[in-house]
């Protein structure tokens, strides 16, 4: 039997069920087998339960144990990795996850952060480095990506291999593979946090993120209107699915208010406390308000004002107590 459950793999790992020792036990009986089987997701569930069934030719049932931590290869020199996620596109969750990794970098930690947003990388815009080519280099007889760096941060991007100005056109196991390449192929050498830029919505780069990458915790990012609730409260349960159970370490209200510099008065274009009043809802942590700033499209190195530059240490150091 072990020779035919060699063959089977599961969706997305390189490595066969039996190599990779994600059968915990099995048990026999007149009736069927009963695999016990730690699984990255459940969606890999029934492939998985069709192939064992067709490779060994019997009735199988298949008791899974989720853990995605506990089936994800570790990423080399990286001791914990941070989701920025939001589920919604266009409310500013790449340019918090940014300015968040810089601060980090800021407060003496090592970091980087890795732009896992297939069809819409942006961190190579934002990090002033949109022509940028990353090189290869050797190591542990491997020839690796080597992350490019900028305002004392590592980073990795489709963008650096693609031209920014065209689509992507790319089916979803493409892309899927394009990513992975990206994960396993790169060399980050030592680095404290590596922030990840989910892209919008819930799919198969999800999917594959979840399968590849060990998260230590989530942030998730929204804006005060109730349409940008609406998705950012289907990611939150994304993560919470026990079989993808990534902590979340809180939720972050971006473009809260609006304020002028000649008056104190606050204004509050998409409503006021929407994210605020979601975390109380579901019992998570809010880790701060961000206003809407007029220099947000210069410098990336000040892009936010003193304000929201307090806000950022104040989430920083919320995100470390949460790891």
């Amino acid at each position: 039997m072990i020779k035919f459950l060699k063959e089977i793999y599961i969706y997305g790992q390189e490595i066969n069920i039996v190599d990779n020792q994600s059968i915990l036990e099995i048990f026999f009986s007149k009736e069927e087998i009963v695999f016990h089987i730690y699984l990255p997701a459940m969606l890999a569930k029934k492939k998985l339960e069709y192939d064992i069934a067709k490779a060994i030719n019997t009735k199988i049932k298949i008791n899974t144990v989720i853990n995605h931590q506990s089936t994800c290869r570790k990423i080399q020199g990286v001791k914990s990795i941070i989701a920025f996620a939001s589920g919604k596109g266009g409310v500013g969750k790449s340019t918090l996850a940014v300015n968040i990794t810089i601060t980090l970098s800021k407060m003496g930690f090592k970091v980087g952060i890795l732009d896992a947003d297939v069809y819409g990388p942006s961190i190579p815009i934002m990090f002033n480095s949109e022509n940028v080519r990353v090189p290869s280099i050797f190591r542990e007889g491997k020839e690796k990506i080597k992350p490019h760096e900028n305002y004392g941060v590592k980073m990795l991007s489709l963008g650096f291999f693609a031209n920014l100005n065209k689509a992507v056109l790319w089916r979803g196991p493409m892309a899927v593979k394009a990513l992975r390449q990206l994960i396993r192929d790169s060399y980050w050498g030592n680095i404290d946090f590596l922030v990840v830029d989910f892209p919008p919505g819930t799919g198969d780069i999800h999917i594959s993120l979840f399968q590849e990458l060990p998260i230590s915790g989530a942030i998730v990012v929204s804006t005060p209107q109730k349409l940008s609730l609406a998705d950012v409260k289907r990611t939150i349960n994304m993560f919470r699915l026990k079989e993808i159970n990534v902590p979340i370490l809180g939720i972050v209200e971006n473009m809260a208010f609006f304020k002028r510099k000649d008056t104190p008065k606050k204004y509050f274009p998409f409503g006021k406390k929407g994210a605020k009043k979601l975390s109380i809802e579901l019992g998570l942590p809010f880790l701060g308000e961000i206003p809407i700033v007029e220099d947000l499209h210069s410098d990336t190195e000040s892009v936010f004002s003193l304000y929201a530059n307090k806000v950022l240490k104040k989430i920083s150091k919320n995100i470390l107590i949460g790891i």
